[in-house]
């Protein structure tokens, strides 16, 4: 059994995959990085894979709680017959959303990750990953607000396209520029290969994605774990 691990900047996300399918999955706070250490319990865990964007110290403790030894994955320029036109620098988790991705749909493919941060990547059909924007996410968005604007309450709101009182109007203009960010991504991309807007599919991961998923014009779905889904790939490429 593997155990996969996506160590990200507001959770650890994990699986147990018996023969490339998830029999377990679930997610720990980083200060519960320690319950790592009884996922044995599940079953008898052969190899273990992660992906670390959070801090090296996380690395470590993960590393110390984990049944077995890790490898860390780190992009790539090639990997699972996809070409990375970004540095070596390039996120680790956002390149194996790329990578997991794939198995979702052939074409043209727009990849938006919604969780502490905003991350949109373009695919085409061809199997070049041409680039990304990052942007700040909801949590990092309204918490710049509030922090630095006198007398804005922390107070969620709901989306209206005329609000009418402070909570509707954070919470609208926050939506507003992350389906703003995808949605002229999506248009650029479209004009980059010849295509309809149409033409090109935004597949949404991360804890925001089912926030924004309904503002944004089809073909457009929700993939769970897409980083988890990259992992595994790469552990199969080797």
């Amino acid at each position: 059994m593997k155990l996969l691990i996506d160590a990200g900047n507001s959770r650890i996300k994990w699986a147990l995959v018996q023969q490339n399918q998830f029999i377990h999955q679930g997610h720990l706070r980083h200060e519960e990085v320690g319950q790592l250490a009884h996922l044995n319990q599940l079953g008898s865990i052969d190899e273990a894979w992660g992906s670390l964007v959070a801090s090296d110290t996380l690395g470590l403790a993960i590393e110390k709680a984990s049944p077995v030894s890790i490898r860390w994955a780190v992009s790539q320029l090639k990997q699972c017959g996809i070409r990375n036109h970004y540095p070596p620098a390039h996120g680790i988790d956002r390149w194996l959303a790329v990578l997991g991705a794939r198995d979702y749909a052939k074409g043209h493919i727009v990849i938006a990750s919604l969780g502490t941060a905003l991350t949109v990547e373009a695919l085409t059909e061809d199997n070049d990953c041409l680039g990304v924007i990052i942007a700040p996410g909801k949590a990092l968005m309204l918490n710049s607000l509030v922090s630095g604007t006198a007398r804005l309450a922390r107070e969620e709101g709901h989306w209206t396209a005329f609000p009418c009182n402070t909570p509707d109007a954070l919470t609208s203009g926050i939506l507003d520029a992350l389906v703003g960010a995808i949605a002229r991504f999506r248009e650029r991309f479209a004009k980059h290969v010849t295509c309809p807007v149409s033409a090109i599919e935004v597949i949404l991961t991360g804890g925001n994605a089912a926030t924004v998923e309904p503002f944004l014009s089809p073909p457009c779905r929700i993939i769970d774990n897409l980083v988890l889904q990259g992992l595994l790939k790469v552990s199969n490429d080797i």
